[in-house]
């Protein structure tokens, strides 16, 4: 055996171990959470809002105090009967550590493109939060039209 391969298998084995303790760190941490409570609880500032039901999204608004802009694509899309009214559908990180900082939409020779940016939120500097992503949704209402052929504002 050479001193290369045994090296790589003391790095992966270390890997391995490394792995096994943040996953059980990661397990004591969730089994620790508290249950849902309410504003006004000794303690409890923020309380998590529940998903749509009709949708599985929760709604949430730009908030420019977010930290670090990240580009964030949105999932999906959807159109009221006037053309304007649009509900923008997005991934991103938990909510109470993670939110909307900014929604972008601009036109150019005629098409509407639109560009949102997810930061960390103020409240959560500090905390340490779980990876993983939630589904969100946020309204936006445009100046024209984005429907041609017969929708009407």
């Amino acid at each position: 055996m050479s001193a290369t391969s045994a090296s790589v298998r003391r790095r992966v084995r270390v890997a391995l171990i490394a792995s096994l303790f943040l996953v059980a760190g990661w397990s004591a941490t969730v089994a620790q959470a508290p249950s849902p409570s309410t504003v006004g609880s000794p303690g409890v500032s923020v309380v998590a809002p529940s998903p749509d039901p009709a949708d599985g999204a929760i709604l949430l608004v730009p908030d420019p105090t977010n930290f670090g802009g990240q580009p964030t694509p949105w999932d999906h899309i959807t159109v009221g009967p006037d053309g304007k009214t649009l509900m923008i559908y997005f991934y991103a990180g938990v909510d109470g550590c993670y939110g909307l900082k900014t929604v972008t939409v601009s036109v150019v020779d005629g098409v509407t493109s639109i560009a949102l940016e997810t930061g960390r939120r103020q409240d959560a500097m500090g905390k340490m939060c779980i990876q993983g992503l939630q589904l969100y949704k946020t309204p936006m209402l445009l100046d024209t039209s984005i429907l041609g052929g017969g929708a009407t504002s």
